[in-house]
């Protein structure tokens, strides 16, 4: 995904950022991420789904996630078969978080 991302003209991601929940001390680590937007992108394999230990520490980190600012973007096998959905929530997420200086979408492109 971090290349299909590059591939479109995007900033890299930065890959296994880590974030530590202040509450537990567990750490934990964003598959890709922007710090600049705290934009957080998660890829969801079937295991995710099919592990149960795997599935409750992704719901925790999604908390912590959440707790510390990060918009978070779970990805799956569907959005490599349909990118421009994915494109456009990153798009949406992108605008939400720069600064209100009329700057547009593409200026996150580099």
């Amino acid at each position: 995904m971090r290349l299909l991302i590059c591939a479109r003209g995007y900033p890299e991601p930065a890959p296994n950022v880590s974030v530590r929940d202040g509450a537990t001390g567990s750490l934990f680590y964003i598959d890709l991420a922007y710090d600049q937007w705290r934009i957080a992108i998660e890829y969801d394999s079937e295991h995710h789904r099919e592990d149960r230990r795997t599935w409750q520490r992704d719901l925790h980190k999604n908390e912590v996630l959440h707790d510390l600012g990060w918009k978070v973007l779970r990805i799956s096998v569907a959005d490599f078969q349909r990118p421009a959905d994915f494109f456009a929530r990153l798009d949406a997420a992108i605008r939400a978080r720069m600064p209100a200086s009329g700057q547009d979408r593409d200026a996150s492109r580099g």
